[in-house]
């Protein structure tokens, strides 16, 4: 039952408040999108209002749970809508059925990626810290706004520690249950949003049945997919906080009336706010998107072959040249008080283009490598993507998002102004981020499912051969084919496949179970490697910084015990940790973490503390024997 009640608290918070919004008002257009985008940032919202003014947690319970019980009265007392008539009606039952039941079957058959050293376990770690201060009855310090705009408040987290908290659900359940569930929505976004993109084409459920799958086989970086390596991340849902806002200005400039005005005059700031507080990227992903397509849009208008489609009337247009104006002006004055207020932050220059000095308000020359992680990124299929979109650029001259997302890297990774401002306010460990705007799986959608047509009309001929090419490339290049510059193409296979149980917290779950049995929370002196496990998946505490150890680590292998250097860690937990670690093929064929970081952990642990914790009993209680884990309470 923990499980269930999980499930329906996760799920009605995401989605009853925006249903209630969207039937009042009638949303018709990609409404999924708004649904679930409005929830969360109505969630968002409360969260940080009430942090900033140091409200209880019980308080903010109180009234999202009022939000919740009026949402539901809404909606049941709403004769215009019937969710069982529109489940029959609405001609996207099917599509939407078989991704959920396909995301369930790959859950049940593939479980969770918790892959070690992933980022899964630093994100519960966030969670458990979110669920003590809820245990505290606070939501963690209260922020000023700059920091609960940059996503300090932990927003995501508190999400899935409210459900965890009210359920009693364990965290072996909120992994399944958030990573099945966000999974599944943000596919579902996809679908829904390439539907939209794509409504002007009467096979528009078809491309966007085809996104989903190229979205759920491709999209990530390295070998890590992003339906796995990042579901219990915050990204994941902000990505649909991002569709939607951008489909509310599609909809705006494409089919301008005072109600579409209306709504994206409020929608668009409140989503971006929201996105800001649960996770900057996406908030900077709708800001710089919106402000392409808006570009993109006011120079398309003036060429004389371009069809009246993309911008239907002048209305649309001045939107277009509106929100050009202000975007431009903004850029200039922000790229103007940084360059000549704050220093560009160090920077790992592998991941940069770096050429001569920079004059006056002119920049060094600075852009993303596009040989590392944004190769990463799109891979060879992904360059197969662009040749094929530019080849075919006619099919795209009306689609201004498709327009300004393929033309970004120009905009944005590959424009020394951008990279600049980006490099004086972050720094360029995430830069490379902006590549998952670029829509090569929309792209890919639609001409995988362009080309299958054609196949099938076309005869014998250039043609067919032509489709057979394209066909056998959108699949071919997905799977990891050995080749002389790169073993497996950046193939995201190897990570959608079932985790073993040796490279996960399961191989020691015996010693997770017994910590989560007792009591009080407890600060516990382990190696990194079991701390990071230890952090995420217990209510104890592992001072270190994700899998790394930092400045906050306590160091208990010493050569010589005869100071008695442990004594100063009094009601301290000490594991010893000497069970085999099997060696991670993920790891090694990434090589995102160092070899020697998931190798045989004993060296931690020599002969001199293992026979001092011997000597003396009295001092060092056991409580737990694993046979090859031991866990001792330092009195």
């Amino acid at each position: 039952m923990t499980a269930l009640s999980f499930t329906l608290l996760y799920v009605f918070i995401l989605i009853l408040p925006g249903l209630a919004i969207t039937t009042k008002c009638r949303m018709d257009a990609d409404k999924f999108l708004s649904v679930l985008g409005i929830s969360y940032a109505l969630f968002s919202l409360l969260f940080v209002i009430l942090n900033h003014y140091a409200m209880s947690a019980s308080t903010f319970l109180w009234l999202y749970g009022l939000v919740i019980v009026l949402s539901a009265i809404s909606i049941l007392t709403d004769k215009g809508f019937s969710m069982a008539e529109w489940w029959q009606k609405n001609p996207h039952t099917n599509p939407v059925s078989s991704i959920i039941f396909l995301s369930l079957f790959y859950q049940l058959f593939a479980g969770s990626y918790t892959e070690i050293p992933s980022d899964i376990y630093a994100h519960l770690e966030r969670l458990q810290t979110h669920l003590h201060n809820i245990r505290d009855n606070t939501l963690g310090a209260p922020l000023g706004w700059p920091q609960l705009l940059k996503q300090q408040g932990g927003v995501f987290y508190y999400l899935m520690a409210i459900s965890t908290s009210l359920s009693g659900a364990s965290i072996d359940t909120v992994i399944a249950i958030v990573d099945f569930a966000n999974r599944t929505l943000f596919l579902l976004a996809v679908y829904f949003f390439s539907a939209y993109i794509f409504a002007y084409q009467n096979n528009s459920r078809a491309v966007a049945l085809a996104a989903v799958f190229f979205v759920a086989l491709h999209m990530g970086i390295n070998v890590f997919a992003y339906v796995r390596h990042y579901s219990l991340a915050p990204t994941m849902l902000n990505m649909v906080i991002y569709f939607a806002a951008v489909s509310c200005f599609l909809t705006c400039i494409q089919k301008p009336t005072r109600r579409s005005f209306s709504q994206a005059a409020i929608l668009i700031p409140l989503l971006t706010i929201a996105a800001a507080a649960i996770h900057v990227q996406e908030a900077t992903f709708i800001i710089a998107i919106i402000s392409l397509i808006a570009i993109i849009g006011s120079f398309a208008k003036f060429l004389p072959t371009w069809s009246q489609r993309g911008i239907e009337t002048p209305l649309g247009l001045n939107a277009c040249l509106l929100i050009s104006a202000i975007s431009i002006t903004s850029f200039v004055a922000i790229y103007t008080y940084a360059h000549l207020n704050l220093p560009i932050a160090p920077n790992a220059h592998w991941r940069l283009w770096e050429f001569g000095e920079g004059v006056g308000l002119i920049p060094d020359i600075r852009t993303l490598n596009l040989k590392n992680q944004f190769i990463q990124v799109l891979t060879l299929w992904g360059l197969f993507v662009y040749f094929l979109f530019f080849i075919n650029l006619k099919r795209y001259r009306n689609n201004l998002f498709l327009l300004a997302g393929m033309l970004s890297p120009i905009f944005i990774l590959l424009n020394p102004f951008f990279v600049d401002l980006f490099l004086r306010l972050y720094n360029s460990t995430t830069l490379w981020r902006y590549c998952f705007i670029i829509p090569v799986h929309f792209v890919a959608a639609d001409l995988m499912v362009h080309y299958f047509n054609q196949f099938k009309t076309a005869g014998w001929g250039i043609k067919k051969m032509e489709s057979s090419i394209v066909i056998v490339g959108l699949i071919g290049l997905l799977l990891p084919i050995a080749n002389t510059w790169n073993s497996a193409h950046y193939s995201r296979m190897p990570s959608l496949v079932k985790v073993p149980a040796e490279n996960s917290y399961v191989h020691l779950k015996d010693m997770l179970g017994f910590l989560n049995g007792l009591p009080n929370s407890k600060l516990v002196i382990t190696d990194p490697y079991t701390g990071y496990l230890v952090a995420a998946m217990t209510h104890h505490k592992s001072e270190r910084r994700k899998f790394f150890r930092n400045s906050k680590f306590k160091h208990f292998s010493f050569k010589d015990y005869s100071d008695n250097p442990l004594d100063d860690y009094q009601k301290h937990l000490l594991i010893v940790n000497q069970r085999t670690n099997a060696r991670s093929e993920i790891g090694a064929l990434s090589d995102h973490w160092a070899e020697y970081e998931l190798k045989n952990i004993r060296f931690y642990y020599p002969e001199a503390l293992i026979d001092h914790l011997n000597a003396r009993p009295a001092k060092f209680v056991k409580l737990w024997d694993g046979g090859d884990v031991k866990i001792y309470e330092i009195q």
